[in-house]
């Protein structure tokens, strides 16, 4: 039944992340083995102010046009169904940038990896030992913490998070690492 699903594709111009106030234009495309009976379209994000899935109608050829009021993220979830029954969903993010936000997110090592950087001495762990970073950022999508052997390419993830372009100012906790 899987295999059968219509297979759908949402593409927005811009792809970029867009600013408030800027028109974005999503166009949905549906294909299946039998013929598409109907295609609907929801969106919510914090750039649209609403947390709840709002009904929005496309137009003949398959677009909708949002335009964000402020900075965050816009899901467009979309539904088609064909002749037969079978339907396919999928939900596209559109990022909507805050222009204030030029610079990087600025992390500092905490705990027992402070003042550490790829120039100083080691720092040796030998027993489980908790990892965090005093982390700055004004729209966070998430992290990725990983570790790989001295020398080699086999990076290991240890944590990661995604967050939904979130404001970021404080301590976070990013895993124990136990050297077992």
């Amino acid at each position: 039944a899987a295999a059968n699903q219509p297979k759908l594709l949402v593409s927005t111009t811009p792809s970029t992340p867009a600013a408030p106030g800027q028109p974005v234009v999503a166009t949905v495309r549906a294909d299946g083995y039998s013929p598409i009976r109907t295609l609907s379209a929801q969106v919510r994000g914090a750039a649209i102010g609403s947390d709840q899935w709002q009904t929005v109608a496309l137009d003949a050829a398959g677009r909708l046009k949002l335009t964000a009021t402020a900075p965050g993220l816009i899901e467009i979830q979309v539904t088609a169904t064909d002749v037969d029954g079978f339907t396919g969903s999928t939900t596209h993010t559109v990022r909507i940038k805050d222009p204030a936000d030029v610079s990087a997110p600025a992390l500092q090592w905490q705990g027992a990896l402070v003042n550490a950087t790829a120039a100083s001495q080691p720092v040796e762990i030998n027993a489980s030992t908790p990892l965090a970073v005093s982390l700055a950022e004004t729209q966070l999508m998430g992290y990725w913490l990983q570790i790989a052997p001295a020398g080699t390419s086999q990076w290991i993830t240890l944590a990661e998070a995604r967050t939904p372009a979130e404001a970021r100012n404080g301590l976070v906790n990013l895993a124990t690492l136990d050297p077992a």
